[in-house]
């Protein structure tokens, strides 16, 4: 293997752009000049690392695919995960990384040999985020959406009332009186229902079975105006076909009274008997 020098390195990254590198690992295992780029590892330990590399041109597959004697260019997209053993190490400056691999395409024209020159001039017009946003799952790409806090609630803890809660089958109730468990569902109507002695929020969900839980005093209110929208919708809707149901009536009647006014108009007298 030649002899490669850290001012040869410091060369070539000089004349490569968009903050690609000379790959100094690349060279020590395989002896081959390719240039990479990173982004800075995150919070959970990840970061991506793009790859410019030549490889043979084949035609067929497998062990029968024959070389055609040119070097193809591709660009190589890996995602690395440092390793809970890695995190775990008091060494900072050794860290083991599991490595998953992106996606790749070919760029460039077909070169008869790999010339590293040829890769220094391709990174002035390679922009490493523009690599990753094609390469990167859409998920990835979007930007983090902010997540509502989720209300901690204590099952455990003792009912009052004003406290309301849902049963399985949808109906919204509100506890009015704690003395005979009267309770008040959103439609205005009253029932008693049963919750022995216990008087926690986990006694009355077992007591409307399935599906039930406790609606925390923001959620109902946000639930009464969606009810109240509806309500008002199907009035609305309802006023609407009232007054076409009406308009159409009136037309019938008018249609009526022009008919028997047609009839009486055309109607022969009556001739008398001589």
């Amino acid at each position: 293997m030649a002899k490669l020098t850290w001012a040869q390195v410091k060369k070539y990254n000089e004349e490569m752009e968009n903050g690609w590198q000379f790959s100094v690992q690349n060279w020590s295992y395989w002896g081959e000049k390719t240039a990479e780029q990173r982004t800075e590892q995150d919070e959970n330990g990840v970061l991506y690392e793009a790859t410019l590399r030549f490889r043979d041109e084949r035609i067929g597959e497998g062990y029968r695919a024959k070389s055609t004697g040119r070097q193809l260019l591709f660009v190589k997209v890996n995602k690395l995960t440092e390793t809970e053993t890695s995190r775990e190490s008091a060494d900072s400056t050794c860290k083991m990384y599991r490595v998953e691999f992106i996606g790749e395409k070919q760029i460039g024209e077909p070169q008869s040999r790999r010339m590293f020159s040829y890769i220094q001039k391709m990174t002035k017009t390679l922009d490493f985020s523009e690599i990753l946003a094609e390469f990167l799952p859409k998920e990835q790409k979007e930007e983090p959406q902010e997540v509502a806090e989720v209300e901690e609630i204590d099952e455990n803890s003792a009912i009052c009332e004003g406290m309301t809660f849902v049963d399985g089958s949808g109906d919204v109730f509100t506890i009015t009186n704690l003395n005979s468990m009267s309770v008040e569902f959103n439609n205005g109507e009253r029932s008693l229902y049963d919750f022995e002695t216990s008087r926690t929020i986990k006694a009355i969900k077992n007591a409307l079975g399935a599906g039930s839980y406790y609606l925390p005093t923001g959620k109902k209110e946000e639930q009464t105006e969606t009810s109240e929208q509806e309500q008002t919708t199907t009035k609305a809707t309802q006023s609407e076909e009232t007054a076409t149901a009406e308009e159409m009536t009136t037309e019938e009647e008018k249609t009526t009274e022009n008919g028997t006014d047609e009839a009486t108009q055309h109607t022969p007298p009556t001739q008398s008997s001589a």
